[in-house]
């Protein structure tokens, strides 16, 4: 690899840790809130989650877990507030729409409760809390629970009392089945990096490269909330084809820019970055460079396996201006970690 080659991995190293060391900030106010809150140190809690959501605006469990704050001391507008905007951010959280219904069933709002728990049964139909709270909010308004939601765990209240439970046993119900701590409703990781296998492929005048490489990634397309940072860097051995003939050669390419999460339920995501193209190349064995710049756009998609690992598909095309301008497109198919 060339000197201008590491110079573009280095700058996308650069770039990755600068997202990873933003991330982790929010993530040790998260859990250092946690802390607090398993200590009733309410008011410490808050800071500390309302400290997270600054430095992460899109952080979508620091918002589920302030809203177990406000749950807990009993200000349930803006317990659903933050549990509204966490389902916003992260809409594939079974918990999130069963404390949501939690706060709704102490309000008395069972039609709204039950919509929050049939929500969260769809999300994950083996959810037993949420099955036990829409029997107990259906059964509150007078609705005959349906029979495959039967039995309700024994560990709760007798359905049949519903109607004249306390204010201090709804608690105790919901302590008890985990409704407001739920510490560990562990949110979708958005910190992306993956690694795989790419080619340029590109038509220039009478220029044509077709070559394999590989490709490296990192992006959060959350890291500021509805907006994130992208870097994506390709190095190719390509076949170059000009009126001399074929020969061998080498080429790298580096987009940043900016990156916007445009659809996620938490097991498959579709990030799309634009910014920022440069690329270098060797065009001939007298290792003469060519560089260009321009504008490039991204599209991924990413299929994630488990909190950690993904696999993904690329489609990184870019246009130079220099030289009359040019079109370099690179696909790409790999795996990732999540962190």
């Amino acid at each position: 690899m060339t000197k201008k080659a590491i110079i573009l991995f280095t700058v996308t190293a650069v770039l990755c840790v600068n997202i990873y060391a933003q991330s982790r900030s929010a993530q040790e106010y998260l859990n250092s809130g946690n802390t607090h809150f398993s200590n009733n140190n309410y008011d410490q809690a808050l800071m500390d989650y309302s400290e997270a959501i600054r430095l992460n605006p899109g952080y979508a469990i620091a918002y589920h877990n302030r809203g177990n704050v406000y749950n807990v001391i009993n200000d349930y507008d803006r317990a659903i507030a933050d549990y509204s905007e966490a389902i916003r951010l992260n809409p594939g959280s079974a918990n999130t729409y069963f404390s949501r219904a939690s706060v709704y069933a102490r309000r008395g709002d069972h039609n709204l409760a039950i919509t929050d728990y049939t929500a969260a049964l769809r999300i994950d139909p083996n959810h037993e809390n949420a099955r036990n709270g829409l029997v107990r909010a259906q059964t509150a308004l007078g609705q005959r629970p349906d029979e495959r939601l039967q039995p309700v765990s024994e560990n709760i209240f007798a359905v049949e009392t519903a109607q004249s439970t306390t204010q201090q046993q709804w608690q105790e119900y919901e302590q008890h089945e985990d409704g407001i701590a739920f510490f560990d409703d562990q949110e979708p990781q958005n910190n992306f990096f993956s690694f795989g296998a790419t080619s340029l492929i590109t038509f220039s005048d009478d220029t044509f490269l077709l070559g394999p490489g590989l490709a490296f990634s990192c992006n959060n397309p959350k890291l500021f909330g509805f907006l994130g940072i992208g870097t994506y860097l390709n190095v190719v051995v390509p076949m170059i084809k000009d009126d001399i003939g074929f020969e061998m050669g080498y080429a790298a390419s580096l987009l940043a820019g900016p990156s916007y999460m445009i659809f996620d339920n938490g097991v498959f995501a579709l990030p799309v970055t634009a910014g920022f193209h440069i690329s270098v190349a060797t065009p001939n064995d007298f290792g003469i460079f060519m560089y260009n710049f321009g504008a490039g756009l991204s599209l991924d998609f990413f299929w994630r396996f488990n909190e950690k690992w993904h696999a993904y598909a690329r489609v990184l095309a870019a246009y130079n201006f220099m030289e009359g301008g040019e079109f370099l497109g690179f696909p790409s198919l790999g795996v990732g970690f999540s962190f």
